[in-house]
Protein backbone atom coordinates (compact mmCIF):
# COMPACT_ATOMS: atom_id res chain seq x y z
CA UNK A 1 0.00 0.00 0.00
CA UNK A 2 1.03 3.34 -0.90
CA UNK A 3 -0.52 4.22 2.70
CA UNK A 4 2.29 2.64 4.33
CA UNK A 5 5.10 3.99 2.49
CA UNK A 6 3.81 7.68 2.62
CA UNK A 7 2.58 7.80 5.66
CA UNK A 8 3.81 5.05 7.77
CA UNK A 9 2.66 1.36 8.34
CA UNK A 10 0.80 2.41 11.93
CA UNK A 11 -1.21 4.82 9.66
CA UNK A 12 -1.59 1.70 7.19
CA UNK A 13 -3.00 -0.23 9.98
CA UNK A 14 -5.62 2.50 10.88
CA UNK A 15 -6.91 2.90 7.42
CA UNK A 16 -7.52 -0.72 7.28
CA UNK A 17 -8.91 -0.92 10.64
CA UNK A 18 -11.31 1.80 9.36
CA UNK A 19 -12.25 0.58 6.02
CA UNK A 20 -13.13 -2.75 8.09
CA UNK A 21 -15.23 -0.94 10.23
CA UNK A 22 -17.44 0.54 7.47
CA UNK A 23 -17.89 -2.76 5.96
CA UNK A 24 -18.88 -4.42 9.34
CA UNK A 25 -21.41 -1.54 9.72
CA UNK A 26 -23.10 -1.59 5.93
CA UNK A 27 -23.48 -5.50 5.65
CA UNK A 28 -25.91 -7.64 7.80
CA UNK A 29 -25.51 -9.23 11.24
CA UNK A 30 -25.70 -12.55 9.26
CA UNK A 31 -23.15 -11.53 7.14
CA UNK A 32 -19.45 -12.20 7.16
CA UNK A 33 -16.35 -9.58 7.20
CA UNK A 34 -13.11 -10.88 7.46
CA UNK A 35 -9.76 -9.13 6.16
CA UNK A 36 -7.99 -11.60 4.37
CA UNK A 37 -4.38 -10.59 3.82
CA UNK A 38 -3.09 -7.21 2.72
CA UNK A 39 -5.53 -4.70 1.95
CA UNK A 40 -8.09 -7.29 0.68
CA UNK A 41 -11.17 -8.00 2.39
CA UNK A 42 -13.72 -11.36 1.82
CA UNK A 43 -17.29 -10.67 2.54
CA UNK A 44 -19.53 -13.73 2.73
CA UNK A 45 -23.50 -12.79 1.94
CA UNK A 46 -25.86 -15.32 2.57
CA UNK A 47 -29.56 -15.65 1.33
CA UNK A 48 -29.66 -13.23 -1.87
CA UNK A 49 -32.51 -14.63 -3.50
CA UNK A 50 -34.59 -17.69 -4.58
CA UNK A 51 -32.23 -17.56 -8.08
CA UNK A 52 -29.08 -16.54 -9.25
CA UNK A 53 -30.56 -13.28 -11.00
CA UNK A 54 -32.17 -12.52 -7.79
CA UNK A 55 -28.80 -13.61 -6.26
CA UNK A 56 -26.83 -11.49 -8.55
CA UNK A 57 -28.56 -7.91 -8.09
CA UNK A 58 -28.90 -8.36 -4.61
CA UNK A 59 -24.99 -8.73 -4.81
CA UNK A 60 -24.12 -5.86 -6.34
CA UNK A 61 -26.62 -3.30 -4.67
CA UNK A 62 -24.00 -4.77 -1.74
CA UNK A 63 -21.52 -3.98 -3.62
CA UNK A 64 -22.45 -0.47 -4.92
CA UNK A 65 -23.25 0.62 -1.16
CA UNK A 66 -19.95 -0.40 -0.05
CA UNK A 67 -18.23 1.58 -2.57
CA UNK A 68 -20.49 4.59 -1.77
CA UNK A 69 -19.70 4.27 2.32
CA UNK A 70 -16.06 3.59 1.25
CA UNK A 71 -16.00 7.29 -1.30
CA UNK A 72 -16.71 8.77 1.76
CA UNK A 73 -13.38 10.99 3.08
CA UNK A 74 -11.54 9.26 6.16
CA UNK A 75 -10.01 11.04 8.62
CA UNK A 76 -6.34 9.74 8.71
CA UNK A 77 -4.28 11.65 11.31
CA UNK A 78 -6.08 14.56 11.10
CA UNK A 79 -6.15 14.75 7.79
CA UNK A 80 -8.91 13.64 5.28
CA UNK A 81 -8.33 10.97 2.80
CA UNK A 82 -10.22 9.15 -0.10
CA UNK A 83 -10.25 5.84 -1.29
CA UNK A 84 -11.88 4.03 -4.13
CA UNK A 85 -12.36 -0.18 -3.76
CA UNK A 86 -12.56 -2.37 -6.13
CA UNK A 87 -15.24 -5.86 -6.08
CA UNK A 88 -14.75 -9.12 -7.29
CA UNK A 89 -18.13 -11.18 -6.91
CA UNK A 90 -18.60 -15.25 -7.27
CA UNK A 91 -21.70 -16.54 -6.33
CA UNK A 92 -22.40 -20.33 -4.82
CA UNK A 93 -22.61 -22.38 -7.78
CA UNK A 94 -24.30 -25.93 -7.45
CA UNK A 95 -21.09 -27.81 -8.49
CA UNK A 96 -19.42 -28.45 -5.16
CA UNK A 97 -16.29 -26.23 -4.91
CA UNK A 98 -14.32 -25.82 -2.18
CA UNK A 99 -14.02 -22.49 -0.24
CA UNK A 100 -10.60 -21.71 -1.95
CA UNK A 101 -12.04 -22.55 -5.33
CA UNK A 102 -14.57 -19.23 -4.36
CA UNK A 103 -12.16 -17.09 -3.18
CA UNK A 104 -9.63 -17.68 -6.31
CA UNK A 105 -13.01 -16.89 -8.42
CA UNK A 106 -13.93 -13.15 -6.33
CA UNK A 107 -10.21 -13.15 -6.45
CA UNK A 108 -10.30 -13.06 -10.28
CA UNK A 109 -12.92 -10.90 -10.65
CA UNK A 110 -11.54 -8.54 -8.35
CA UNK A 111 -8.11 -8.18 -10.40
CA UNK A 112 -10.25 -7.51 -13.52
CA UNK A 113 -12.45 -4.75 -11.30
CA UNK A 114 -8.73 -3.10 -10.96
CA UNK A 115 -7.81 -3.74 -15.00
CA UNK A 116 -11.30 -2.23 -16.05
CA UNK A 117 -9.96 1.46 -14.00
CA UNK A 118 -10.32 0.36 -10.84
CA UNK A 119 -13.09 1.70 -8.08
CA UNK A 120 -15.43 -0.74 -9.96
CA UNK A 121 -17.47 -3.56 -9.50
CA UNK A 122 -17.29 -6.83 -11.58
CA UNK A 123 -18.64 -10.82 -11.48
CA UNK A 124 -16.44 -13.70 -12.09
CA UNK A 125 -17.44 -15.88 -14.89
CA UNK A 126 -15.60 -18.81 -17.15
CA UNK A 127 -14.45 -16.55 -19.64
CA UNK A 128 -12.34 -14.49 -16.74
CA UNK A 129 -11.47 -18.10 -15.92
CA UNK A 130 -10.15 -18.43 -19.09
CA UNK A 131 -8.36 -15.45 -19.09
CA UNK A 132 -6.80 -15.86 -15.67
CA UNK A 133 -5.29 -19.37 -16.63
CA UNK A 134 -3.87 -17.81 -19.72
CA UNK A 135 -1.77 -15.24 -18.04
CA UNK A 136 -0.35 -17.88 -15.57
CA UNK A 137 0.75 -19.56 -18.45
CA UNK A 138 2.54 -16.73 -19.99
CA UNK A 139 4.05 -15.56 -16.84
CA UNK A 140 5.42 -19.02 -16.42
CA UNK A 141 6.77 -18.69 -20.26
CA UNK A 142 8.12 -15.45 -19.54
CA UNK A 143 10.39 -16.94 -17.08
CA UNK A 144 11.63 -19.24 -19.75
CA UNK A 145 11.96 -16.21 -21.98
CA UNK A 146 13.90 -14.44 -19.56
CA UNK A 147 16.42 -17.11 -18.91
CA UNK A 148 17.05 -18.89 -22.52
CA UNK A 149 17.21 -15.02 -24.27
CA UNK A 150 14.32 -15.20 -26.32
CA UNK A 151 13.87 -11.83 -26.52
CA UNK A 152 14.54 -9.50 -29.04
CA UNK A 153 15.36 -5.49 -29.81
CA UNK A 154 13.64 -4.08 -32.68
CA UNK A 155 14.09 -0.27 -33.81
CA UNK A 156 11.31 2.29 -34.81
CA UNK A 157 13.37 5.34 -36.77
CA UNK A 158 12.82 8.90 -36.19
CA UNK A 159 13.24 11.48 -38.41
CA UNK A 160 13.13 15.08 -38.80
CA UNK A 161 11.63 17.33 -41.98
CA UNK A 162 13.58 16.46 -44.69
CA UNK A 163 12.72 12.63 -43.19
CA UNK A 164 16.49 11.90 -42.15
CA UNK A 165 16.92 9.11 -39.66
CA UNK A 166 17.76 11.16 -36.24
CA UNK A 167 17.31 8.34 -33.91
CA UNK A 168 15.27 5.39 -32.46
CA UNK A 169 12.60 4.15 -30.13
CA UNK A 170 14.24 0.67 -28.94
CA UNK A 171 10.88 -1.71 -29.05
CA UNK A 172 11.20 -5.31 -27.99
CA UNK A 173 9.52 -8.40 -29.11
CA UNK A 174 8.97 -12.32 -27.72
CA UNK A 175 10.65 -14.99 -30.36
CA UNK A 176 8.37 -17.42 -29.04
CA UNK A 177 9.15 -21.03 -29.99
CA UNK A 178 6.05 -22.15 -30.82
CA UNK A 179 3.63 -18.67 -31.28
CA UNK A 180 6.32 -16.78 -33.19
CA UNK A 181 7.42 -13.04 -32.92
CA UNK A 182 4.77 -11.50 -29.80
CA UNK A 183 4.43 -7.90 -29.72
CA UNK A 184 4.51 -6.61 -26.33
CA UNK A 185 0.73 -6.21 -26.06
CA UNK A 186 0.30 -9.72 -25.78
CA UNK A 187 2.42 -10.15 -22.96
CA UNK A 188 3.57 -7.10 -20.96
CA UNK A 189 0.07 -6.91 -19.00
CA UNK A 190 1.21 -10.61 -17.80
CA UNK A 191 4.22 -8.94 -16.41
CA UNK A 192 2.87 -6.36 -14.94
CA UNK A 193 0.70 -8.26 -12.78
CA UNK A 194 3.70 -11.25 -12.04
CA UNK A 195 6.10 -8.52 -11.47
CA UNK A 196 8.72 -9.93 -14.04
CA UNK A 197 8.09 -6.38 -15.91
CA UNK A 198 11.33 -4.98 -13.82
CA UNK A 199 13.53 -7.71 -15.13
CA UNK A 200 12.31 -7.44 -18.38
CA UNK A 201 12.76 -3.31 -18.35
CA UNK A 202 16.41 -4.10 -17.36
CA UNK A 203 17.09 -6.86 -19.63
CA UNK A 204 15.43 -4.35 -22.33
CA UNK A 205 18.13 -1.21 -21.44
CA UNK A 206 21.26 -3.09 -20.19
CA UNK A 207 21.21 -4.91 -23.91
CA UNK A 208 20.38 -1.65 -25.49
CA UNK A 209 23.20 -0.50 -24.15
CA UNK A 210 25.33 -3.28 -25.12
CA UNK A 211 24.66 -3.65 -28.31
CA UNK A 212 24.56 0.41 -29.11
CA UNK A 213 28.26 -0.03 -28.04
CA UNK A 214 29.20 -2.90 -30.71
CA UNK A 215 26.76 -1.18 -33.35
CA UNK A 216 28.93 1.93 -32.69
CA UNK A 217 32.36 0.21 -33.78
CA UNK A 218 30.97 0.42 -37.38
CA UNK A 219 29.59 3.85 -37.65
CA UNK A 220 31.54 6.94 -38.61
CA UNK A 221 29.92 9.50 -36.05
CA UNK A 222 28.14 8.27 -32.16
CA UNK A 223 24.81 7.45 -32.23
CA UNK A 224 22.33 9.90 -30.24
CA UNK A 225 18.86 9.79 -29.13
CA UNK A 226 18.29 6.25 -28.81
CA UNK A 227 14.87 6.02 -26.75
CA UNK A 228 13.98 3.27 -24.27
CA UNK A 229 10.39 2.45 -22.59
CA UNK A 230 10.49 1.64 -19.12
CA UNK A 231 7.73 1.02 -16.93
CA UNK A 232 6.85 2.63 -13.48
CA UNK A 233 8.23 -0.32 -11.64
CA UNK A 234 11.76 0.68 -12.87
CA UNK A 235 12.02 4.14 -12.68
CA UNK A 236 10.81 3.73 -9.12
CA UNK A 237 13.39 1.40 -8.72
CA UNK A 238 16.21 2.56 -6.16
CA UNK A 239 18.80 0.64 -7.92
CA UNK A 240 18.34 2.12 -11.36
CA UNK A 241 20.58 5.24 -10.95
CA UNK A 242 23.66 2.98 -10.14
CA UNK A 243 22.72 0.37 -12.71
CA UNK A 244 22.37 2.63 -15.44
CA UNK A 245 25.25 4.23 -14.40
CA UNK A 246 27.22 0.59 -14.24
CA UNK A 247 26.15 -0.29 -17.98
CA UNK A 248 27.45 2.73 -19.30
CA UNK A 249 30.72 2.75 -17.70
CA UNK A 250 30.84 -1.15 -18.91
CA UNK A 251 30.33 -0.51 -22.54
CA UNK A 252 31.74 2.98 -22.48
CA UNK A 253 28.31 4.61 -23.26
CA UNK A 254 27.32 8.15 -22.92
CA UNK A 255 24.33 8.44 -20.82
CA UNK A 256 23.75 11.01 -23.19
CA UNK A 257 22.86 9.01 -25.77
CA UNK A 258 19.96 7.07 -24.42
CA UNK A 259 16.34 8.96 -23.43
CA UNK A 260 14.27 7.03 -21.03
CA UNK A 261 10.96 7.22 -22.26
CA UNK A 262 8.01 6.92 -19.26
CA UNK A 263 3.57 7.69 -19.66
CA UNK A 264 2.62 10.73 -17.85
CA UNK A 265 0.65 8.53 -15.83
CA UNK A 266 3.54 8.13 -13.89
CA UNK A 267 3.56 11.29 -12.85
CA UNK A 268 -0.13 11.39 -11.22
CA UNK A 269 0.41 7.76 -9.79
CA UNK A 270 3.45 7.79 -8.24
CA UNK A 271 4.37 11.85 -8.77
CA UNK A 272 6.41 12.65 -5.76
CA UNK A 273 8.64 9.62 -6.05
CA UNK A 274 9.10 9.95 -9.56
CA UNK A 275 10.14 13.25 -9.83
CA UNK A 276 12.65 12.79 -7.62
CA UNK A 277 14.23 10.22 -9.54
CA UNK A 278 13.31 12.28 -12.53
CA UNK A 279 15.30 15.65 -11.14
CA UNK A 280 18.47 12.88 -9.90
CA UNK A 281 19.00 10.63 -13.16
CA UNK A 282 19.55 13.65 -14.95
CA UNK A 283 23.15 13.88 -13.10
CA UNK A 284 24.08 11.46 -14.86
CA UNK A 285 23.37 13.04 -18.61
CA UNK A 286 20.33 11.08 -19.11
CA UNK A 287 17.55 12.49 -21.39
CA UNK A 288 13.36 11.97 -20.23
CA UNK A 289 10.68 11.76 -22.14
CA UNK A 290 6.89 11.94 -22.32
CA UNK A 291 5.43 9.00 -24.01
CA UNK A 292 1.57 9.04 -25.79
CA UNK A 293 1.64 12.77 -24.29
CA UNK A 294 -2.33 13.89 -24.23
CA UNK A 295 -3.54 10.72 -23.16
CA UNK A 296 -2.92 11.14 -19.02
CA UNK A 297 -4.06 14.29 -18.50
CA UNK A 298 0.10 15.11 -16.54
CA UNK A 299 0.49 18.39 -14.68
CA UNK A 300 1.46 21.43 -16.63
CA UNK A 301 3.40 22.16 -13.36
CA UNK A 302 5.33 19.06 -13.55
CA UNK A 303 6.08 19.48 -16.88
CA UNK A 304 7.49 22.92 -15.81
CA UNK A 305 9.57 22.09 -12.83
CA UNK A 306 11.21 18.60 -13.85
CA UNK A 307 13.75 17.67 -16.42
CA UNK A 308 12.18 16.63 -18.99
CA UNK A 309 13.76 16.99 -22.63
CA UNK A 310 10.53 15.41 -24.74
CA UNK A 311 6.71 15.43 -25.42
CA UNK A 312 5.78 12.81 -27.87
CA UNK A 313 2.14 13.41 -28.96
CA UNK A 314 0.14 10.11 -28.63
CA UNK A 315 -0.68 8.51 -31.55
CA UNK A 316 -4.65 8.71 -31.27
CA UNK A 317 -4.26 12.65 -31.89
CA UNK A 318 -2.54 12.24 -35.37
CA UNK A 319 -4.79 9.68 -36.55
CA UNK A 320 -7.53 12.40 -37.88
CA UNK A 321 -5.43 15.17 -38.90
CA UNK A 322 -5.61 17.79 -40.45
CA UNK A 323 -9.42 16.88 -41.05
CA UNK A 324 -10.76 16.93 -37.27
CA UNK A 325 -10.44 20.60 -35.69
CA UNK A 326 -10.07 19.33 -31.85
CA UNK A 327 -7.62 16.90 -32.45
CA UNK A 328 -5.87 19.83 -34.50
CA UNK A 329 -6.53 22.22 -31.61
CA UNK A 330 -4.79 20.09 -29.20
CA UNK A 331 -1.76 18.71 -31.24
CA UNK A 332 -1.01 22.60 -32.51
CA UNK A 333 -1.40 23.21 -28.75
CA UNK A 334 1.32 20.83 -27.71
CA UNK A 335 3.71 22.18 -30.50
CA UNK A 336 2.91 25.48 -29.05
CA UNK A 337 3.74 24.53 -25.25
CA UNK A 338 6.64 22.34 -25.79
CA UNK A 339 8.07 25.69 -27.91
CA UNK A 340 7.21 27.57 -24.86
CA UNK A 341 9.29 24.83 -22.68
CA UNK A 342 11.88 24.70 -24.67
CA UNK A 343 11.49 21.03 -24.79
CA UNK A 344 11.73 18.83 -28.28
CA UNK A 345 8.09 17.30 -29.47
CA UNK A 346 7.68 14.07 -31.71
CA UNK A 347 4.52 13.37 -33.62
CA UNK A 348 4.36 9.37 -33.26
CA UNK A 349 2.17 7.14 -35.64
CA UNK A 350 2.56 9.88 -38.61
CA UNK A 351 0.98 7.56 -41.64
CA UNK A 352 0.17 10.27 -44.34
CA UNK A 353 1.61 13.03 -46.03
CA UNK A 354 -1.26 14.91 -45.23
CA UNK A 355 -0.74 14.56 -41.30
CA UNK A 356 3.26 15.48 -42.01
CA UNK A 357 2.34 18.38 -43.73
CA UNK A 358 0.01 19.58 -41.59
CA UNK A 359 2.70 18.91 -38.14
CA UNK A 360 5.02 20.98 -40.21
CA UNK A 361 2.83 23.94 -40.62
CA UNK A 362 2.51 23.81 -37.03
CA UNK A 363 6.10 23.71 -35.97
CA UNK A 364 6.71 20.09 -35.45
CA UNK A 365 9.71 18.79 -36.26
CA UNK A 366 10.46 15.33 -35.28
CA UNK A 367 8.36 12.68 -36.58
CA UNK A 368 8.28 8.82 -35.95
CA UNK A 369 5.38 6.41 -38.03
CA UNK A 370 4.58 4.17 -41.28
CA UNK A 371 5.07 6.78 -43.59
CA UNK A 372 8.72 7.05 -42.58
CA UNK A 373 9.63 3.74 -41.36
CA UNK A 374 8.52 0.72 -39.57
CA UNK A 375 9.49 -1.09 -36.36
CA UNK A 376 12.64 -3.18 -37.37
CA UNK A 377 15.09 -5.94 -36.52
CA UNK A 378 18.05 -3.89 -34.28
CA UNK A 379 21.05 -5.30 -36.84
CA UNK A 380 18.72 -4.28 -39.69
CA UNK A 381 18.36 -0.59 -38.51
CA UNK A 382 21.90 -0.35 -37.49
CA UNK A 383 22.83 -1.57 -41.37
CA UNK A 384 21.51 1.27 -43.28
CA UNK A 385 20.97 3.47 -40.75
CA UNK A 386 24.45 5.56 -42.36
CA UNK A 387 22.42 5.45 -45.91
CA UNK A 388 19.53 7.44 -44.15
CA UNK A 389 21.62 10.22 -41.91
CA UNK A 390 21.79 13.64 -43.38
CA UNK A 391 25.17 13.69 -45.11
CA UNK A 392 27.36 15.99 -43.48
CA UNK A 393 28.55 19.07 -46.01
CA UNK A 394 31.70 18.70 -47.46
Amino acid sequence: MTINDSLGHHLGDELLTQVGAILRHEIRAEDIAARFGGDEFVIVLGDLGRDRNDASTHAELIAEKLQLACGEPLMLDGQPLQITISIGITLFPDDGSSVEELIKRADIAMYKAKEAGRNRVCFFSPELQEIAETRLTIQRELRSALEQDQFRLHVQPKVDQNGHWIGGEVLMRWQHPQRGLLLPSSFIPAAEGSGLIDDIDQWVISHTIERLAKAQEKLSQPFFNLSVNITADLLLNPHLHDDFRHWCMEHAISPEQIELEITERVLLDDHAQAADIIEDMPRLGVRFSIDDFGTGYSSLRYLQRLPLNTLKIDKSFIDRLPAHAGDARIVTTIIDMSRHLAMDVVAEGVETEQQAAFLKEQGCKQFQGYLYARPMPWDEFFSTLQEHRAQPLS
